[in-house]
C-alpha cells in the first residue's frame, strides 16, 4: 500500500481507499489520465521514444511530477529534462526502463534533491517563479477580457489613433482594478499574491 498526493489516498493494487470512493476514483483516473498523456507526449518528443506503456503503479508514481511542476513552478518538461540525462549517466551500464530510468528512481526523494539544487543554480533568482505568475497572470487576464471588442476602423486614421488610446486606456483601469479583486481572491497558487 503506498500512500499519494498528500490527501489521504491510499493505492492497493487492487482499490483505491478514500471517502466517497467512486468520485474519488474517477477524479483520480482522470488526473492519472491527463498526467500520463502528459508525460507520453513529452517523452515521445522530447526522447524520441515511439512506444510508451507504464504499468499502473508507474502512472500513479508519476502524479509526483506533477506536485513538482506545482510546488516548484517549473514545467514538466523541465524536470524530465533535466533528471533524466542524470540518472541515465549513473545507470549507463544498466538498460532500465522505457528510456533509460526507472519511475521509482525519477520520481523518488534523491530525484527531488536534484531539482531543488538545479532550481537554484539554473533560476538564483527566482525567474521560474516569476515566468510562472506572468504566465498564469496572462491566462487569467486573456480569459476575463476574452469576446472584448479589440479594433478599430483604420480606414480613417486619426479617429482610429483616438479609439486605440481610449480603448488603451480603458483597457488599462480595467486590468488594475482586475488585479485588485485578483489579489483578494485566496486560493493556492494564486499568481497575484505577493508571495
Amino acid at each position: 500500500m503506498e500512500y499519494l498526493l498528500g490527501i489521504g489516498i491510499c493505492y492497493c493494487s487492487q482499490y483505491l481507499i478514500g471517502i466517497g470512493d467512486r468520485i474519488m476514483d474517477g477524479n483520480f483516473e482522470r488526473r492519472v489520465a491527463s498526467c500520463r498523456g502528459r508525460i507520453e507526449a513529452i517523452v515521445k518528443e522530447r526522447f524520441g521514444l515511439k512506444w510508451w506503456k507504464l504499468k499502473r503503479e508507474d502512472e500513479i508514481r508519476c502524479l509526483r511530477l506533477e506536485q513538482w511542476e506545482e510546488k516548484y513552478r517549473v514545467p514538466l518538461w523541465w524536470i524530465l529534462q533535466t533528471l533524466v540525462p542524470i540518472w541515465r549517466r549513473k545507470f549507463a551500464k544498466y538498460s532500465l526502463g522505457a528510456f533509460g530510468v526507472k519511475i521509482p528512481t525519477l520520481v523518488g526523494a534523491k530525484s527531488e534533491e536534484i531539482i531543488r539544487s538545479e532550481i537554484k543554480t539554473q533560476f538564483p533568482d527566482g525567474e521560474n517563479v516569476r515566468q510562472w505568475k506572468a504566465r498564469e497572470q496572462q491566462k487569467q487576464w486573456s480569459r476575463y477580457r476574452e469576446g472584448v471588442g479589440l479594433r478599430e476602423d483604420w480606414s480613417h486614421p486619426l479617429t482610429a489613433a483616438k479609439e486605440y488610446q481610449q480603448r488603451m486606456l480603458r483597457e488599462r483601469k480595467a486590468r488594475v482594478k482586475f488585479e485588485r479583486t485578483a489579489r483578494r481572491r485566496l486560493y493556492r497558487g494564486n499568481p497575484w499574491s505577493p508571495e
